[in-house]
């Protein structure tokens, strides 16, 4: 016969015991929940999540230098982002994805291909709504002046800006940030006199917004 207190003790442990193996069963059911909506081919998961998902694994690859692993998974989101066509918010941003990869990887044809495509969609796709569109003419003035391709890169930028003037206005501090970055190139581009201009605006905004 157990005494009181050690069958107090004996009701403790099995108590403690039960809660353990309820525990370790939730815990096991969670971590494979979690596996399961991880998966981006599953089929209960919409589509949207799926191509977050690709993207998401795609650019955690390529911050560790996995540019393989990065390609996959953005080709993975592209392709799903495909079959509602072209025409879409997740392909222009996943295509910018991709190409912005073979920018890195010194792809250039293959990249300014598809800065090419991205940006011929983008004026429909983001006709009225000019702060979006102006990423996608960022993204190829960055990629064309990085490579002193001044002449095709200059009638972008200028698209850039006018896009950036319309969406903030002409002395807001984003047109600054823009004008100041862009500067630095072209003078990377020898076009210094132009540089020099920009510059100057560039202080003018920004005296503007100063206390």
């Amino acid at each position: 016969m157990f005494e009181p207190t050690e069958k107090i003790k004996l009701a403790a442990s099995l108590e403690m015991r039960r809660r353990l193996v309820r525990n370790v069963r939730f815990a096991v059911l969670g971590n494979l929940i979690l596996v399961l909506l991880s998966l981006a081919s599953c089929p209960f998961l919409s589509e949207e999540t799926r191509i977050h998902h690709h993207r998401t694994a795609g650019d955690e690859a390529f911050a560790r230098g996995d540019y393989a692993g990065a390609e996959k998974q953005y080709r993975a989101a592209l392709d799903l982002a495909k079959r509602r066509g072209p025409d879409n918010d997740n392909f222009l941003f996943v295509a910018g994805d991709l190409a912005k990869l073979y920018s890195v990887e010194k792809r250039d044809t293959e990249a300014e291909a598809l800065f090419r495509q991205r940006l011929l969609l983008a004026e429909n796709v983001w006709a009225k709504d000019p702060k979006m569109l102006a990423t996608v003419y960022y993204d190829l003035a960055l990629f064309y002046l990085t490579r002193h391709r001044y002449d095709d890169g200059k009638p972008i930028y200028d698209r850039l800006l006018a896009l950036k003037e319309q969406s903030f206005g002409p002395n807001a501090l984003e047109v600054a940030d823009t004008l100041e970055l862009y500067a630095l190139l072209f003078r990377a581009n020898g076009h210094n006199e132009e540089a020099a201009q920009m510059e100057a605006r560039t202080r003018t905004i920004r005296a503007s917004h100063a206390p």
